[in-house]
């Protein structure tokens, strides 16, 4: 499992390709790779509890200007 920076510098590295494919979306990381992507928040959280309760799980917007909170800790 990588570090919390290390899902970052992926999810940055993957951001082009991301907004490229599917747009404005919120995206699940998960040891530095891509799960799903969601149009809504509340859909990713879920998803991310459901598929992987014991991991760290980014989740983020790749709308720059979207709100987002710096660090979630979700636990089911």
């Amino acid at each position: 499992m990588g570090s919390f920076a290390e899902q970052i510098s992926a999810y940055r590295r993957l951001l082009p390709q991301i907004k490229k494919e599917r747009g404005a979306v919120w995206a699940v990381l998960v040891d530095s790779q891509l799960k799903g992507t969601f149009s809504e928040f509340s859909d990713a959280a879920k998803f991310s509890l459901e598929k992987f309760p014991d991991q760290e799980v980014l989740i983020r917007h790749t709308d720059e200007l979207q709100e987002t909170v710096p660090f979630l800790v979700i636990e089911g």
